[in-house]
């Protein structure tokens, strides 16, 4: 029992469970080709983050299942993620792998001329399974988000146990 009179189990259940890669993302300053862009702002990036944070900013109780590397850019994603008011207790830190970073241009996404350069092979959210991090309930209601849906992708399916 907590000191506001919830049980320890009703205070671990969440409504949304967001589960998968965040990475730091690198945004041009000016319009151009990633080629020709002389500085970037960093930022936060990933469909789970995305979702959490804006979820958690319109009241409900949002965790946030991950793995960063032990280094400025996790500490980045996990400060900033938290300061939305999203719980990042379930996030895991990697002493061997780095977190996962990506750039992009600034342009319209649906055009051609639209760059994304991914580095995350190899990352601490790709070596993530369930031996790797914490599962986590949610309530009745409540969902998880997650790249690749368990029902679309065997492969988190298997590696999570999820049905």
């Amino acid at each position: 029992m907590t000191a506001d009179g919830q049980s320890t189990a009703a205070r671990d259940v969440v409504d949304v469970v967001a589960l998968g890669e965040s990475m730091v993302t690198f945004l041009p300053g000016r319009p151009g080709r990633l080629a020709d862009v002389p500085s970037f702002d960093r930022a936060i990036g990933g469909a789970e983050s995305n979702a959490a944070c804006v979820l958690a900013a319109a009241g409900h109780t949002v965790r946030w299942v991950s793995r960063v590397g032990a280094d400025g850019f996790g500490d980045h994603l996990v400060e900033t993620i938290g300061g939305y008011g999203v719980d990042v207790s379930a996030v895991r830190r990697d002493p061997e792998r780095p977190t996962g970073i990506y750039f992009r241009t600034a342009g319209d996404r649906a055009t051609d001329a639209h760059e994304v350069a991914y580095y995350r092979a190899g990352s601490a959210a790709s070596a993530m399974t369930r031996g790797t991090s914490t599962w986590t309930p949610y309530g009745p209601g409540g969902c998880c988000t997650c790249p690749g849906s368990p029902r679309c992708c065997p492969r988190a399916a298997s590696a999570w146990s999820v049905s």
